[in-house]
This record gives structure tokens, sequence and C-alpha cells, in this order.
């Protein structure tokens, strides 16, 4: 049903790659009921985004579950995350450049984006990986707390 959200921990975990192909730094905080996370990154070489991964697991009973895999090979053609990448990474066709780059992400609105206005209530652990074929760019677990929409 219709959920209000919200962010327990937030941290960065390994990539499945032996190499990674970023160094960065990044912060998850709130205000005014929406949650943004700070992501500063250097790309240590130029870099195409070729695969999102996101292992979706339940928590219940203090036992965790994996409830799905869901898997992006071609990031710049996803609807919630294209304009993302472009803008905040200054992204040509997924490739991203040598450098660094600051990004102030919405937590908030990329999730009503990405799990529509309804959604199953509970707690679940996300672990978000981001590669590319050289290593990886990102990786990041965190759990998400969908209750009921106290002001629907």
């Amino acid at each position: 049903g219709p959920y209000d959200i919200s962010w327990g921990r937030y941290e960065t975990c390994k990539g499945p790659k032996a190499n990674n192909v970023t160094v960065y730094q990044t912060k998850l905080f709130k205000e005014n009921d929406i949650y943004y996370a700070w992501i500063n990154f250097t790309f240590l070489t130029q870099a195409r985004l070729d695969e999102l991964k996101i292992n979706v697991y339940v928590v219940k009973n203090n036992n965790t579950t994996l409830l799905l895999n869901y898997k992006v090979n071609n990031l710049c053609q996803h609807y919630a995350i294209s304009l993302m990448i472009e803008k905040e990474l200054n992204a040509k066709n997924c490739i991203v450049q040598q450098g660094d780059f600051r990004s102030l992400v919405n937590f908030t609105d990329v999730a009503y984006k990405f799990f529509g206005k309804s959604f199953f209530y509970g707690e679940y652990i996300l672990k978000i990986t981001v590669m590319s074929k050289k290593g990886n760019i990102l990786c990041i677990t965190l759990n998400q707390i969908f209750e009921k929409k106290k002001n629907p």
C-alpha cells in the first residue's frame, strides 16, 4: 500500500570484482522528512557504467531472506536513474571521465520513482553495486523501512 520510507544502516561495502575504478565517500542524512546522500567520487580512470545489481532482502524476526535480485545492464536507458547518471557524473553514453565528482542524491525521490507509490510494508536490506568491465564503481548496503503512510 501507500508508504512512508525511512533508512537505517547506510554503509559502503566491497564490490564483487577484484579491482576498484573509484574511490568514494558517502553519507546519508535527513532534512525536513527527506533523505539525501552525499557521494564524493574520484574516478581513477575513465569507466563505463555497465551494470547495476540490487539484492533485496526481507528482515523478519532478526532473520534475513533474499527476496529478489534486480539487475540492469544498460543503466543509461533505465527510467529511474539515467538522468541522474548524466547530470551527476557528466556521463555521455554511460561513460564517466577520470576525475572528481560530488553528488547530492534525493534518496526519497529516487525510492518513489523506483518502487512506485505503493509497496509492501516492512524492513528490507538492499545491497547496491555498480560496476564497469574494468572494476567496481560503487557498493552500498542500506536498510529501508516501509511503513503505512501516515498522511495519504
